[in-house]
């Protein structure tokens, strides 16, 4: 998610919380002239996204939560994602 948080009616920490748990990241603008400016960097974001699939080794369906910590070894390179799942149940 990429939430978008203007005027001063506004949870910045949970927003940017939100953006965190799901491998997005959170705007503040000052106005809404800044929109237009935001929106083109959440797109760029976007642009710049990959797909990585994982298959767990741990087989437990218990629906517990399962942390995920991804790296590259590339310098200069930011990895922004979700930090886990929830395991299925059944």
């Amino acid at each position: 998610m990429f939430p978008v948080g203007l005027g001063t009616r506004i949870d910045p920490e949970r927003l940017t919380l939100l953006a965190t748990f799901s491998g997005g990241e959170a705007y503040f603008p000052q106005d809404v002239s800044e929109l237009t400016a935001q929106f083109e960097r959440v797109t760029e974001n976007l642009r710049h996204r990959f797909i990585v699939g994982y298959t767990s080794t741990n087989s437990t369906r218990d629906g517990k939560w399962r942390s995920v910590d991804i790296h590259t070894r590339s310098a200069g390179v930011r990895v922004t994602s979700r930090k886990g799942y929830f395991a299925p149940v059944r």
